[in-house]
């Protein structure tokens, strides 16, 4: 299914991404972690005194 070359196997890869939805990237550790990342780095430049 990963090529999604036949009719069938299209419609399947297409809904499945209707699915998840447009916040599924974040289900990875990976992503929770580089917007964890960007989240203390803009706290920390907000913070920041003048």
């Amino acid at each position: 299914m990963s090529d999604a070359r036949c009719a069938v196997c299209r419609a399947q890869l297409a809904r499945l991404r209707a699915e998840r939805g447009p916040w599924a990237f974040l289900s990875t550790p990976a992503a929770l972690v580089a917007l964890l990342l960007a989240l203390v780095t803009f706290a920390l430049v907000v913070a920041r005194p003048a």
